[in-house]
């Protein structure tokens, strides 16, 4: 009897294990579905993104392969760049922060790394750095941004 009690609660842990197992793999997934990944100057970081049609867009051709963009800077606020191809618009008039960026006449992207207020369609957000870091990152001249999906 009490060998068949030992059995029934290793069955339950081992159980237990693989649900809470399957329960991370399911959040990891959802989290990889609202991010992308963008690189810039050799440094990789975590793009939260927008619901909308272009950030779905997006994500479709990013499974193709990378998304490159060589950006110039703008207005001492913003690095943009063609993304070479449309993507679904639904601008609103918004102010950026640093870390934003936004679709911008539907076939270019911007990066914010500091604020503006016009009309955009919003991608996303970077996560998890500071304005200052962010300046620092982009420096003064033209910079590459390789856009992926997350891992």
């Amino acid at each position: 009897m009490v060998r068949k009690i030992i059995i029934m609660g290793v069955i339950i842990l081992i159980l237990l294990g693989v649900y809470l197992l399957l329960n991370k793999y399911k959040e990891e997934i959802e989290m990889n579905d609202n991010t992308m990944m963008v690189n810039i100057n050799g440094q990789d970081f975590t793009v939260e993104l927008e619901e909308n049609a272009a950030t779905k867009e997006l994500l479709k051709r990013l499974e193709n392969g990378e998304v490159i963009i060589e950006t110039e800077d703008y207005g001492n606020f913003e690095k943009v760049g063609s993304l070479g191809f449309n993507l679904p618009r639904s601008d609103k008039r918004i102010t950026t922060e640093p870390g934003d960026i936004v679709l911008y006449e539907g076939n270019k992207i911007s990066l914010f790394y500091n604020s503006n207020t016009w009309e955009y369609t919003k991608i996303g957000h970077i996560q998890n750095i500071g304005q200052d870091e962010l300046i620092n990152v982009l420096g003064k001249e033209n910079v590459t941004l390789k856009f992926k999906l997350s891992v």
